[in-house]
């Protein structure tokens, strides 16, 4: 698609009547400094309407159809309206296909101010890609497209004509809240083909438009609001271009950029102390990039573990964090200019020291070479007693004791063999699952001799 109005630029005449015109539609234009926002009809060929052939369908420029490059997209318009001596005002301009197309089912809305009436809406656009570079098309329908730095199959914008201050592409510096943006676009009516790398027409305008003067305007981005403000500067047609003409619909990222942070704790509970614990953030959002980790084990502003350049959506950081008593654990997350916060609570039981009434017996008469069977049972007290117990029982025939039972029942026994006659005696000690209640039972028996049975 060729730019709207390259032929009617073409005429000298036609110029030059534009040039006198004091008067647009019964409302005068004397515009010195930057001026206040006007409406669309009040610009000289209007706001919309008067820009020959909209994007319907898509667009031609450099051979590619539909141009959205990669990165954060921007929405919204910028305003131009002024003559200063030189011009006039093209209107408004849109930064992305979504403006005209506001219910997304691909076709334009009528009344839209800046946009096409009817048709296929085209896909077009302007983003910002990771080193703060502007790419892509926003549309006039005054004056066609206006081109931002490079796109895929696209050549980037040829600066090597351009002689003025601050030549280079459009770009958001680093640096504080409120960054300037810099470098140069181009309405690719200003050139012959109308397509942004052919030469410059040959009646004095080339479509070149300054995002940054002489620090007497500029356009500024704002990294906390993502939205932008200002002034940019063509010269002869284009003029004073507002990147902030409406409140809420100035140039701006089409989502606010966010950080989430999802923190979760292992374990995240348990009787005191609670030690070795391993804190896990999960990391959402609509901002891209490595993320700074921040860990604070009880949020009291102290990080115990910092990570400068987390790459992914997930990190863990093992055994960082011990707990005697309920906690509160945070997380910072930082991508860019946007930052997330997650919490989690640390449930800590406290030591409560309660016995468990323990009784331990022997089924008698226990004899030599046979299984005897010691049995220990827990009776519940006041204290409640958390399962499963675990029981230890303790023999004092030299003989190797056994491993730790452990079950839910309120009872355990063991068997035990003795070859050797005599006192013998056990010692069992209980705990509960949560270890805050003990007890202990003690049992003793004598080992005889098996009884002869004789016949007569």
């Amino acid at each position: 698609m060729k730019a709207p109005l390259t032929s009617f630029f073409g005429n000298k005449t036609v110029t030059a009547l534009i040039f006198s015109l004091v008067l647009v539609g019964g409302v005068a234009f004397i515009f010195n400094e930057p001026f206040e926002q006007a409406s669309a009809d009040t610009v000289v060929g209007g706001g919309k309407g008067d820009g020959g052939t909209p994007p319907v369908g898509g667009g031609d420029i450099g051979g590619e159809e539909g141009v959205i490059p990669s990165g954060t997209p921007l929405c919204g318009f910028a305003w131009g309206g002024t003559n200063e001596g030189v011009g006039y005002g093209v209107g408004w301009i849109s930064f992305n296909s979504k403006d005209c197309d506001t219910n997304g089912d691909g076709t334009f809305n009528d009344g839209v101010a800046g946009c096409p009436t009817s048709g296929n809406a085209a896909n077009y656009g302007v983003s910002v890609d990771t080193g703060g570079r502007l790419n892509g098309f926003a549309w006039s329908s005054n004056i066609g497209w206006i081109k931002f730095g490079c796109t895929a199959g696209n050549n980037c914008l040829d600066y090597s004509s351009i002689g003025l201050q601050g030549a280079g592409r459009a770009v958001i510096n680093d640096g504080g809240t409120v960054r300037n943006v810099q470098g140069w676009i181009r309405a690719c009516s200003g050139s012959q083909g109308g397509d942004c790398s052919s030469a410059s027409r040959t009646d004095g305008w080339d479509g070149w438009i300054n995002l940054m003067g002489n620090s007497s305007y500029g356009v500024k981005f704002n990294t906390q609001t993502q939205k932008f403000s200002g002034y940019a500067w063509g010269d002869k047609v284009v003029g004073w271009l507002n990147f902030a003409p409406v409140q809420g619909n100035e140039v701006r990222y089409c989502t606010a950029l966010n950080v989430t942070a999802e923190l979760t704790a292992d374990p995240d509970s348990g009787p005191s102390p609670v030690e070795g614990v391993d804190l896990i953030v999960d990391i959402g959002g609509t901002a891209t990039g490595n993320s700074i980790v921040k860990f604070d084990c009880t949020n009291d502003g102290i990080y115990e573990h910092t990570n400068m350049s987390v790459p992914g959506s997930s990190y863990r950081v093992d055994n960082l964090c011990n707990y005697t008593s309920d906690a509160t654990a945070k997380v910072e997350v930082t991508r860019g200019s946007v930052e997330g916060v997650g919490t989690t609570e640390i449930r800590v039981a406290p030591i409560v020291t309660g016995d468990l009434t323990v009784n331990c017996v022997v089924i008698d008469p226990v004899m030599i070479n046979q299984p005897a069977t010691w049995t220990a049972t827990i009776t519940p007290g006041l204290t409640p007693a958390v399962a499963p117990y675990t029981y230890e029982f303790i023999f004092d025939d030299g003989q190797p004791n056994p491993v730790p039972l452990s079950n839910s029942e309120l009872s355990q026994s063991v068997n035990r063999t003795y070859n050797i006659l005599g006192e013998k005696s056990v010692i069992v000690n209980v705990r509960d699952g949560a270890q805050t209640a003990t007890g202990s039972c003690t049992a003793e028996t004598s080992v005889i001799v098996n009884p002869t049975i004789i016949e007569i």
